[in-house]
């Protein structure tokens, strides 16, 4: 569904771009087009990698700890609400909202960086299945980082779209 969306909003986009634009629509088409592109690279990320994470942790029949799930749930909500604020952002066009955006990224990356240190700590474990969830949970947060950093330049593209020439 999402690449569907994907190529009709391209398409759209494509027409629009065939005419001849006054230079703040310019700057606005270029920030749909590489806003699209980051949510179309957010879709196939969670779609292809962590579904596929997901998939082999059943496979393996390994479960992460209820404190580790809890962690790792929080910081896929931090990365996602920061991710509808940006979407928001560029849709409603609110600098206040692209702003709180950038700020909680440095919260994000110091959250993702304590979680990784976390379960890299617990590596030492004694269960048997440390390795594969350490891997796993590892991925995981490599994919938020990506959805972060997306996240990101979806605002920096809308910031770009509002600045003035002259």
């Amino acid at each position: 569904d999402v690449d569907t969306l994907y190529d009709h909003i391209i398409g759209y986009l494509a027409e629009l771009s065939e005419q001849s634009l006054p230079e703040e629509d310019g700057r606005r088409f270029l920030a749909l087009l590489d806003s699209c592109n980051a949510l179309e690279s957010i879709a196939d990320l969670v779609e292809t990698n962590l579904v596929g994470h997901g998939m082999r942790r059943l496979d393996a029949g390994v479960e992460p700890s209820e404190s580790t799930r809890q962690l790792l749930m929080s910081a896929f909500e931090v990365v996602t609400e920061n991710l509808e604020q940006a979407v928001a952002a560029l849709m409603d066009g609110r600098e206040e909202d692209l702003t709180r955006v950038l700020e909680r990224q440095e919260d994000i990356r110091i959250q993702l960086a304590d979680l990784r240190a976390r379960l890299a700590h617990r590596l030492s474990a004694q269960r048997r299945d440390r390795r594969i969830m350490y891997a796993i949970e590892d991925d995981i947060i490599d994919i938020l980082k990506q959805v972060a950093y997306l996240t990101q330049r979806i605002v920096r593209a809308t910031q770009s779209s509002r600045e003035t020439t002259g």
